[in-house]
């Protein structure tokens, strides 16, 4: 899926998620937090590729709700 939008403030903001074709894992002190095959990963203009993981591969448990949140005019509200 591609998003191309203009702006009259900005130039064209391209957004791209695609399949990540490798096992990802996000282990912390030995412990395992998500495990995956099926992470999608998100390219954006202008930002470092940023890996999803599906929930049902991420070990709920261990994660905590932050207060930190985020606002993105494409992508929308985040609490992270």
């Amino acid at each position: 899926m591609s998003t191309d939008l203009n702006d009259d403030h900005e130039a064209a903001q391209r957004l791209e998620v695609t399949p990540n074709a490798h096992r990802c894992r996000v282990i912390h002190h030995g412990v395992t937090y998500a495990d995956t095959h099926a992470a999608l990963t998100l390219a954006e203009t202008g930002q470092e590729s940023v890996h999803y993981f599906p929930r049902a591969d991420v070990n709920m448990v261990r994660l905590e709700r932050s207060i930190h949140t985020s606002h993105c005019p494409i992508k929308g509200q985040a609490t992270h």
